[in-house]
């Protein structure tokens, strides 16, 4: 499955800490598009392709879903598209439309978006790119898992940050095709446990408080497929703090200046919390932050460039 998209993704490299050498990151921040999200992007276009389905690609996004699609819209030549709400940031609307994706904006919330979205769809000049569920996006997150396995053999563990669950699924998905056994493990931000209460309560259950810094990893509620078929599959959710994310944010940059966004260094964070000396490794899922937002969150005094 890697040489599917092995041209047009890049490599991430697997990294150990200096004094956890037992602990690797998988570096999805240093993705084309800034995420993990570039991989299910392409997948899915040359999936289309290979299938003879010329429609235009369409998604709903605010951030590394929409960066993703618009870099492999543009690599490989076809048209694609994006619905933002109105208030979308003005910096994230440009960056989408600069890579060449064509941007729709509607509503003034994502559910609102969404439902545009679905509305043009249905109209069937689309086909609808869905994150946390469409087949060849997860199938392309999969090859995440394969490349930790090729780089290092022994792993144990390894650590998925939960937004919406879609990457959860696809490395679920590889652990059970995988001839090697290894613990799924989710992560969330304490301040916004979505899952780790659904986990808790056996079903999907809402929370209304999502104020946390890891914005990415915030849903209000578990999509009832999604959880359904990663509930028997996780061993088990870790919840991380604003300060542990922080420190783990400082970590990846002081070892290796990468820079990671919030929701991307929580699974090093969940890594480091629960670490019993197993060989593991920490899905780095996404970087795309400002240099702003990143010195005021982890109290740097300038750039970190």
């Amino acid at each position: 499955m890697i040489s599917d998209i092995s041209s047009l993704v890049r490599r991430t490299p697997l990294l150990s800490l200096a004094d956890k050498p037992h602990l690797f990151c998988k570096m999805e921040a240093c993705q084309t598009g800034g995420s993990f999200k570039m991989r299910g992007a392409v997948k899915t276009l040359l999936s289309l392709t290979e299938d003879g389905d010329d429609r235009q690609v369409i998604t709903v996004s605010m951030g590394n879903t929409a960066f993703s699609l618009a870099w492999a819209g543009r690599l490989l030549g076809r048209a694609v598209s994006v619905v933002m709400p109105e208030n979308v940031s003005p910096a994230k609307l440009d960056l989408t439309r600069r890579i060449g994706a064509e941007v729709i904006l509607h509503g003034q919330t994502g559910s609102e978006a969404l439902a545009h979205c679905e509305s043009l769809v249905a109209s069937g000049d689309y086909y609808f790119l869905h994150p946390h569920k469409c087949p060849p996006f997860l199938a392309g997150s999969e090859t995440i898992a394969e490349e930790i396995f090729a780089d290092q053999p022994a792993t144990q563990r390894i650590f998925v940050p939960i937004g919406g669950g879609g990457l959860l699924s696809a490395i679920c998905a590889a652990a059970k095709k995988s001839s090697t056994s290894f613990e799924v493990i989710g992560v969330e931000a304490e301040q916004a446990p979505a899952f780790a209460n659904s986990f808790q309560a056996g079903h999907p259950v809402a929370i209304s408080d999502l104020d946390t810094i890891a914005d990415a990893l915030t849903i209000n509620e578990p999509d009832t497929e999604v959880f359904d078929y990663v509930v028997s599959r996780t061993s088990r959710i870790v919840t991380v703090s604003e300060e542990e994310i922080v420190v783990a944010m400082r970590t990846l940059f002081d070892e290796f200046r990468i820079i990671a966004e919030p929701g991307g260094a929580a699974s090093l964070a969940a890594s480091l919390k629960v670490d019993d000396g197993s060989v593991a490794a920490a899905i780095i899922s996404g970087g795309n932050i400002s240099p702003e937002e990143y010195c005021q969150l982890t109290g740097s005094q300038s750039d970190p460039g």
